[in-house]
């Protein structure tokens, strides 16, 4: 059985730079699948990698074998290796600039639990409130009470007045009553 034959630096460096365009594109795109998970931030820095282990001789090209594939499993071994390594195991595939710029957007979005406690408290306390003056005006203010519902509902002060029937003063004064009934619930 013949002796493998295998590829040397010029070798190497000369079938490289005669890849065609749509070769090197789809030695790229490999490396894109591959690089997810590694140390390398782009493709080209997992492609460079595959050749400079070729080049000093670590990984040989067994001239029988299309450089190209030779390539893409030089590039599979590297970043199957690379992401056993154990200080990759808990890192992200990104630079720290992003990350910084990630850690702090949305903050604001995603409450603690004690904000969440915190709101509801409020919002029981606000419920409560509008409950207790609702009940109130009930008993003997039916013209507070309506507006009360009214403002509850978003309703605007044109149409509260055209749905219960009232004047202007009437309901002016009617929302008056509300406001100072919400405020002093507020105080408690």
């Amino acid at each position: 059985m013949p002796e493998t034959e295998y590829g040397t630096t010029e070798d190497i460096l000369h079938t490289y730079s005669q890849l065609s365009a749509r070769e090197k594109r789809i030695l790229n795109a490999v490396a894109c699948r591959y690089v997810e998970g590694t140390r390398f931030t782009e493709p080209l820095d997992l492609i460079h990698e595959a050749l400079f282990l070729a080049i000093e001789g670590r990984r040989r090209w067994p001239r029988h074998v299309n450089f190209g594939i030779f390539m893409v499993m030089t590039m599979r071994s590297i970043a199957d290796s690379d992401r056993k390594r154990h200080e990759n195991k808990f890192t992200l595939n990104m630079p720290l600039d992003e990350l910084l710029e990630w850690a702090f957007v949305g903050i604001e979005a995603h409450p603690s639990a004690e904000d969440d406690v915190s709101a509801a408290q409020e919002q029981a306390f606000a419920h409560g409130a509008l409950m207790a003056a609702r009940q109130a005006f009930a008993r003997d203010d039916e013209v507070a009470r309506k507006v009360l519902d009214g403002m509850m509902l978003d309703m605007s002060a044109n149409d509260m007045r055209a749905a219960f029937g009232l004047s202007a003063p009437v309901f002016d004064a009617a929302r008056k009553r509300v406001l100072r009934k919400l405020r002093n619930s507020a105080r408690l």
